[in-house]
């Protein structure tokens, strides 16, 4: 979850080395302890650049200490410069002038994972799980995720070549695409369905998420609903104040949001609704799963504590931590962790300890229970713990690998130019009999991590080569693995129908589409809300506790 600072409002000063001085001394030490150090930093920086055998780039010089520094704290804090802080930047603004593509670091290659909607990309045939390996001219093989991105984003009606390898072919493809503005939608879905149950899928929390959540809202009161659902699945959080609008929209005056806790008054405030919300009495589900991070804890946090709803799904990520950006003048930001979060009960929601190297006695978070306001038992230490447990549809290896590999995304592009879908599309006997042709003539074999496991350590040892009683063991374990791999490949016959048919709509109609065609008739967690929304008895009991 992320704060801004201008460092100019603060009226700071700054120097060649301030970034190492204010590193150091912000909140740990007071000036006259952390003085001495911080002019021990200065003497060495001055020696290495007057006396290193060969000439010293003093910019880099400087980015090294600090983001050696970074490294003892925590995995958040970061000193950001170049790609890495434009990164940021137009990641928490919500919009960017690019080509649409979100990507994974797969070993040292990324691979692509979606793209957006009628974005150059999309339109470009980019796929998922193709590879990229230029952008225009430059190598990217062992860059990072934010450094490629910057380099795919530019000025609005530009070019940018790519040139991907497309795992399924073993080609490789040279893509022109014309740079657009990318606008990241963070309600990308919401509507009412034929039991008058609202929906709204909150995606991140960018600048303006408030605001449209709040016209959302307002458009489904309009019509009559008997329930709203608000699906944080997959949010990874963002910036805190929206967060707390958004929340402050159910809650009453004065009840409490979110309080931040730090060394000083510079990390620590107290966040409260300001007025009575827009929907504060109907019936209200809040759905979440372990990719729900951060500022979404938040606002899940205050519903529950509050109990104002209930919260479904799995335990949710515990990212309970705040980080200040501190801009400077150069170009360049302090993303600094200066706070701990926590939730109207007091929970805080912090999962793991990020005690680095310099910090002093650190407190391990322990698992203590808390009470929401009807004395609900709830729980501190693991990311917010739902009312209403329901197990997230997971993947096996198989299809994964078939997603991983392109494999999905290539079949579905070739059938989609044969033969174009609609809303009524199904997965029948005879599209899954032309998949498994389509696995036959790529050669795809699937080998399960066991299998795989098993032939790297046969490899890396040579045994192969080995001949009589150890060649024939290995022989019969690999038989033994070979036949279990293939029961898994035939015993996912349904998830792989449920899977294709995801994919067809998504890919071909739109994520709109896959929301209202398959989450909200398919998910389980969304099924569960539903059910529980149209139960009032048994809503207002898992409230009151009873």
């Amino acid at each position: 979850m992320l704060k801004k600072i201008d460092l100019k409002k603060l009226g700071m000063f700054s120097g060649p080395f301030f970034l190492l001085c204010l590193a150091i001394g912000f909140g740990w030490a007071s000036a006259d302890e952390t003085y001495p150090f911080v002019r021990l930093f200065d003497i060495i920086a001055l020696t290495v650049s007057e006396k290193y055998v060969e000439p010293v780039d003093s910019e880099k010089m400087v980015k090294a200490g600090v983001d050696g520094l970074m490294e003892k704290l925590d995995p958040y804090s970061q000193y950001l410069v170049g790609p890495d802080y434009e990164y940021l930047m137009q990641e928490t603004q919500g919009e960017y002038c690019g080509i649409g593509i979100s990507l994974e670091k797969r070993n040292d290659t990324l691979c692509v994972i979606s793209t957006y909607e009628n974005s150059p990309a999309q339109n470009g045939d980019i796929r998922i799980g193709d590879r990229l390996l230029y952008i225009d001219s430059i190598n990217i093989i062992g860059k990072t995720k934010s450094e490629c991105l910057n380099l795919l984003r530019g000025t609005e009606n530009s070019t940018v070549q790519v040139t991907v390898r497309r795992p399924v072919s073993g080609g490789e493809f040279k893509i022109e695409l014309r740079r657009t503005e990318i606008m990241v939608d963070p309600v990308p879905y919401y509507g009412v369905d034929d039991n008058g149950i609202g929906y709204i899928r909150i995606a991140r929390f960018t600048e303006g998420s408030a605001q449209q959540v709040e016209l959302v809202l307002r458009e489904l009161m309009q019509k009559k609903n008997s329930g709203l659902i608000i699906d944080l699945r997959g949010n990874p959080g963002g910036l805190l104040f929206e967060s707390v609008e958004v929340a402050a929209l159910f809650l009453k005056k004065d009840d409490k949001i979110v309080e931040t806790r730090g060394r000083a008054a510079f990390g620590s405030h107290s966040y409260k609704a300001n007025a009575d919300g827009i929907y504060t009495t109907g019936p209200l589900s809040v759905v979440i799963d372990d990719q729900t991070a951060s500022a979404a804890e938040i606002l899940a946090g205050a519903i529950q504590d509050h109990d104002r709803g209930l919260v479904i799904g799995s335990a949710s990520y515990g990212k309970g931590l705040v980080q200040q950006v501190i801009q400077f003048s150069t170009g360049s930001a302090l993303k600094l962790t200066t706070a701990k979060y926590y939730t109207p009960s007091d929970r805080c929601i912090q999962k793991d300890s990020i005690a680095g190297d310099l910090v002093i006695s650190p407190n391990s978070p322990e698992q203590i229970v808390f009470m929401t306001d009807s004395h609900r038992p709830v729980f501190s230490g693991g990311g917010i713990i739902p009312d209403i447990y329901v197990d997230r549809l997971k993947t096996p290896p198989i299809l994964k690998q078939l997603m991983d590999q392109g494999y999905i995304s290539d079949f579905i592009a070739k059938y989609n130019s044969r033969t174009p879908i609609a809303d009524n599309f199904v997965i029948d006997d005879g599209i899954l009999e032309d998949f498994y042709g389509y696995l036959k003539n790529q050669g795809f074999s699937f080998k399960s991590p066991q299998q795989t496991a098993f032939k790297k350590f046969v490899d890396d040892n040579d045994l192969s080569a080995n001949a009589g009683r150890l060649k024939d063991h290995l022989e019969i374990i690999s038989q033994i693995l070979a036949e279990r791999s293939n029961e898994e490949a035939n015993s996912v016959k349904t998830q792989l129908r449920d899977l294709l048919f995801e994919n067809f709509i998504s890919q071909c109609l739109g994520q709109k589409k896959a929301i209202e065609l398959v989450w909200l008739k398919n998910h389980p967690e969304l099924i569960k809300a539903k059910e529980i929304i149209k139960n009032p008895q048994a809503y207002a009991n898992i409230l009151a506790n009873y």
